[in-house]
């Protein structure tokens, strides 16, 4: 240990005296160290750090899938439910949870719009969590709900909706009208566990009080066609995923027995907690561009070591003299081996903690990033310890594998020219530039992978754009509102409502305005089970899940969806009315293949309907993300299924701004006290989820390449002025012997230009198979796009030619008798 501590010392001394080298290792290696752990930080957060509760290993979700479901996860009943928690011996507990947006408000203020978590009474018990202020909810030992009305708040709501009032525990909150006591805080590090994991809650409430803000709550206890709530379990002490698996399959074929109208077809699926991430539909897709992301990082600090193994060898040049030295008066090589790699490990430590200062900036950068509307999704990447370690790893792992070789090479120099004159000789001059040169040929293949992997990525922006969302964008505008915020009533929620339109059908500002449930391509949606009149005769298309929307008269054209048959909804499909619904295409070939569906029926499962009659058909569209397969989508009428929350779309007569002011408008003067939520463009909702993804991975492969290539770019002028140093006597005698500057400058550029060429030639093919592999994550662009590969040709070509036209200029200057009189 005394060795090593006077050898960390002596290295520490060396490179203190060589500012300049030191400080180019540390910069170009601890860039690439820091490409390396902004990345981990930014998806560690997002996809693999675990929430902050007792053993989150052995956490897991349960998602029902239909057997003729490809695409959709179920949801399950309270009273599937309760079955699973009850009859299985693989889950030590099981809790289930559903979204709720809610009015809330303190004594003396004005009512605000939250979303809540409400949970069953053994959530956090199950997973093993306890408050930072006051308690939490217990489950009752009689196994009764839980109807005292209480609440827990996240951290974050406490912290800036109720400026961290320390005496807020025990007071009194309304929820929807309803009073709520205050039971406890949670700790800042958990944000729930919503089935979008970067949604964050702002507070949870127990499953047994919804009655208390909306009666109609009571029936979910025993309908098991009502299928809202998220599952979350905790496995026994050495239970495996797939033994789980199986034991709540078992328990699904029972029920599918038991309650074939309900259960026919439904199995059970278990999935550890951090493999539904950052939602089960797409966790597969991104967890493979979070590993893309990662590899290309890692081609980065590849290019930077190489820079560092470059740096070494010319560092290890210039120290020839003095390692023969040590050599020639007694030193093994072994112990100069390690002396070097030292050095070399050193700078890479320092170098990580350069990347540490660089990785919490991006971290920041990223947190600052905010999104159009007020719905509570927070991503805030952190350099936590997870990505300290990571750091520390790829540091050490980086000083020891591009520091070993230059260190093996520089310790066996041949003694007495070393000592005579300084030349080189360890292996000759031939053999150092290949190796030089070979590290140059590889940042440069790297450099064009990564280089057209972000043009695809920023393609993918443009190309996300080119596909039809099977809806018109353009002149488009959006108005949320939530009656429960101010009211709970449902008949003066419908008179607001058919006012508000009435009135905008006179405003020359607006073109066309409707409502609807909820809009594609956002963060909600709704979704049921179908029964299919005459599906007994085809026992494969007897139930069909779909995603069901509720709108008004007019929603299509102010959409812009086309009708493809029959008609759309008008003022006379009033609730007096035959029962309509509109499907669309795929629905419609899904439950009547080869039929006409116009007059065909189908009804809700579980709700008690009548039958609905299809009376148009309309065209397919991206509901959930563009990359989806076509999905079962099918729209009621607002007045034959009214429902509280809406959104208004709205299509401008000139522009949105113009537009919405007239919305503002016409609202106040139909309910003063009624507040707009998520006001935006159909642009800026689109770009909440659909866009932002393409532009976000662009953002991310951007700045990665560009780094690699700056690396590179320098580490072939670095090569180059290298080479032109040792060679001035060389370039001397062909100046004195007639050559021309021009000569000597093209005679050095195309030394450089061979070395890219060859570095271009490995990486097309190595770009052309990373482009199929990220094909999965691309959106309306193909892995061979040409313009990519161009663009990056051309930067990558520009930025060669200045690096080697630099060392080219400054050999055609060399005087030949300053030259040769130094040698």
């Amino acid at each position: 240990m005394d060795q090593l501590a006077r050898d960390i010392r002596y290295a520490v001394r060396l490179l203190w005296k060589s500012p300049a080298f030191t400080l180019t290792a540390v910069v170009c290696l601890g860039l690439g160290i820091g490409a390396n752990t902004a990345l981990f930080g930014i998806f560690n957060s997002l996809l693999w750090k675990p929430l902050p509760v007792q053993e989150p290993e052995r956490l897991v979700r349960v998602y029902a899938k239909g057997a003729g479901d490809t695409w959709l996860y179920l949801n399950f009943s309270y009273p599937e439910m309760q079955d699973y928690r009850g009859k299985n011996d693989v889950l030590s507990g099981l809790a289930a949870t559903t979204g709720a947006e809610l009015g809330f408000r303190t004594a003396g203020t004005d009512p605000m719009r939250v979303f809540g978590e409400v949970v069953t009474d053994n959530y956090f018990e199950v997973l093993g969590i306890g408050p930072r202020m006051g308690r939490v909810f217990v489950s009752r030992h009689d196994g009764s709900l839980r109807t005292v009305p209480e609440v827990v708040l996240s951290h974050r709501f406490w912290e800036r909706r109720l400026h961290s009032d320390p005496a807020i525990i025990g007071k009194t909150v309304w929820l929807s009208g309803a009073a709520f006591t205050v039971a406890g805080v949670m700790p800042p590090a958990f944000k729930g566990t919503a089935s979008v994991s970067v949604f964050a809650p702002d507070l949870w409430l127990p499953i047994g009080t919804l009655p208390q803000i909306d009666p109609s709550y009571q029936a979910i206890f025993q309908n098991r066609a009502s299928r809202a709530l998220n599952l979350i379990g905790r496995l026994k002490p050495g239970v495996s995923v797939p033994q789980a698996q199986v034991a709540l399959r078992t328990i699904a074929a029972r029920l599918e027995r038991s309650y074939p109208e309900s259960n026919r077809g439904v199995t059970a699926l278990v999935f550890r907690e951090l493999d539904t991430r950052p939602e089960v539909y797409n966790a597969r897709p991104v967890n493979l561009v979070a590993v893309l992301f990662l590899a290309f990082s890692a081609l980065v600090l590849l290019v930077a070591c190489a820079n560092l193994a470059n740096l070494l060898l010319a560092r290890a040049g210039a120290r020839q003299k003095e390692i023969a030295l040590r050599l020639a008066l007694g030193a093994g090589r072994p112990q100069l081996v390690r002396q070097l790699l030292i050095e070399a490990v050193v700078l890479a430590l320092v170098a990580g903690g350069v990347g540490l200062l660089v990785g919490y900036g991006v971290s920041r950068a990223v947190s600052a990033v905010s999104l159009p509307g007020d719905l509570p999704i927070v991503f805030d990447p952190a350099i936590d310890t997870r990505a300290m370690w990571f750091t520390l790893a790829i540091s050490l792992v980086a000083g020891v594998a591009f520091g070993l070789v230059p260190a093996l090479r520089a310790s066996r120099p041949d003694l007495v020219p070393a000592l005579k004159d300084g030349s080189w000789t360890a292996g000759g001059r031939r053999r150092r530039l290949t190796l030089a040169n070979a590290l140059v040929v590889a940042q440069v293949t790297v450099s064009l992978v990564l280089l057209v992997a972000a043009g695809l990525f920023w393609r993918s922006v443009a190309g996300a754009r080119t596909i039809d969302p099977g809806l018109d964008t353009r002149h488009r505008a959006l108005v949320s509102f939530s009656p429960s915020l101010v009211r709970d009533d449902a008949l003066r929620t419908s008179t607001f409502y058919r006012a508000l339109l009435d009135r905008l059908s006179q405003v020359p500002e607006v073109e066309r305005a409707a409502l609807a449930s909820w809009v594609p391509l956002g963060f909600q949606l709704e979704e049921s089970r179908l029964i299919i009149q005459g599906g007994e005769a085809r026992p494969d298309q007897d139930k069909q899940r779909a995603l069901v929307n509720v709108i008004t008269p007019g929603y299509l054209e102010a959409m812009g969806v086309p009708i493809r048959r029959g008609r759309g909804f008008t003022d006379q499909d009033d609730a007096s009315a035959l029962p309509v619904v509109m499907v669309n295409q795929t629905l419609a070939r899904l439950a009547w293949p080869g039929q006409d569906p116009i007059g065909q029926r189908l009804q809700v499962d579980g709700q008690n309907q009548p039958w609905l009659t299809v009376v148009g058909v309309v065209a397919d569209g991206k509901y959930r993300t563009l990359r989806e397969p076509p999905q079962p989508y099918m729209l009621r009428p607002f007045v034959q299924q009214p429902t509280s929350r809406m959104t208004l779309v709205v299509k401008s007569a000139r522009d949105d701004a113009s537009a919405l002011a007239a919305v503002r408008r016409e609202v106040q003067a139909v309910d003063p006290s009624m507040p707009l939520l998520d006001v935006k463009t159909m642009e800026q909702h689109l770009q909440q989820k659909v866009f932002f993804e393409p532009r976000a991975m662009a953002a991310l492969a951007g700045p990665v390449a560009l780094l690699a290539m700056v690396i590179a770019s320098l580490g072939l002028y670095g090569v180059m002025a290298y080479s032109v140093s040792r060679r001035t006597r060389e370039i001397g005698i062909r100046l004195a012997i007639g050559a021309k500057p021009r000569d000597v400058a093209r005679m050095v550029m195309t030394q450089g230009l061979t070395i890219v060429a060859v570095g271009v030639g490995l990486g097309g093919p190595a770009a052309l198979g990373v482009g199929r592999v990220m094909r999965r994550v691309l959106v309306g662009v193909a892995p061979t796009d040409a313009l990519a590969f161009a663009g990056a040709l051309a930067l990558l070509a520009v930025v060669a030619v200045l690096a080697t036209y630099l060392p080219a200029r400054r050999a055609s200057r060399v005087d030949p008798l300053v030259a040769l009189r130094q040698e």
